[in-house]
């Protein structure tokens, strides 16, 4: 039996992507976190709490990974920071390709930090690098 792989070549060329993306952000000296978690956990309320706290004293910039809306941008836009919103159509994480783009959306001159929060899913967002800095997961569980 032979096998065809494919997701090396994929995941090469999403690594070389996200290397540019690191070295870029890093000359610019902005601290960039990857934010993931299942859908609903609370990414966005965390990233709008984070921006009012921080205002004045740091400057920060979210890119927004959604399946089908840009809400979570609008909310972000409306805590007080730069927002771009990915639309990935169905695909269950972001990639190194999409932030790339996205980053031209941003003026990142002023920026400390920039948060890529990616769509809502454990189990994608962990194996893409995007050239972050640190990658934190959000984790909720409901009280009873």
């Amino acid at each position: 039996m032979s096998k065809v792989s494919i997701v090396q070549n994929i995941l090469a060329v999403n690594e070389r992507i996200s290397n540019d993306i690191h070295q870029l952000l890093a000359e610019r000296q902005v601290c960039t976190i990857n934010l993931m978690s299942s859908a609903g956990a609370g990414k966005t309320t965390l990233l709008e709490q984070t921006i009012k706290r921080l205002k004045g004293r740091l400057e920060i910039g979210v890119i927004e990974g959604d399946v089908e809306t840009s809400a979570d941008a609008e909310r972000i836009e409306a805590a007080g920071a730069q927002a771009v919103q990915i639309i990935t159509q169905g695909t269950c994480h972001l990639e190194a390709h999409m932030v790339q783009i996205a980053l031209n959306e941003l003026d990142l001159e002023p920026l400390d930090i920039l948060f890529i929060e990616n769509v809502g899913n454990l189990v994608c967002p962990a194996g893409w690098n995007l050239g972050e800095d640190l990658k934190i997961v959000v984790v909720s569980t409901n009280r009873r």
